[in-house]
């Protein structure tokens, strides 16, 4: 079996083992079950920690939207592609710039 850093991704190979070998070998099934029993705890574990770390993921999305950083940055990026003379005249025609 390929030896992967997180464990959750060992389990798949192990259901499709069992899957694809039928009746024709319980041994090697009651093995391949064993293992999959015995990592149980550890990915669910490994699952706790996704879920946790996608609420939080989920979270900042979020608050990004509500405080509308995202368009806040596609406007920095538009106005990176500005000239300065073009920055420049439209901040000029603001209103209540030249009152200044």
């Amino acid at each position: 079996m390929i030896s992967h850093s997180c464990p959750h991704l060992c389990l798949f190979p192990l259901i499709l083992k069992l899957k694809l070998c039928g009746d024709r070998d319980l041994s090697t099934n009651a093995v391949h079950l064993k293992t999959a029993i015995t990592q149980l705890p550890e990915l669910t574990a490994c699952k706790a920690t996704l879920d946790l770390h996608m609420n939080i993921t989920t979270a900042l999305l979020e608050q990004i939207k509500l405080c509308g950083l995202d368009e806040l940055f596609l406007t920095e990026e538009a106005i990176n592609k500005q000239t300065i003379v073009t920055v420049l005249k439209y901040l000029c025609s603001l209103k209540g710039f030249n009152d200044h």
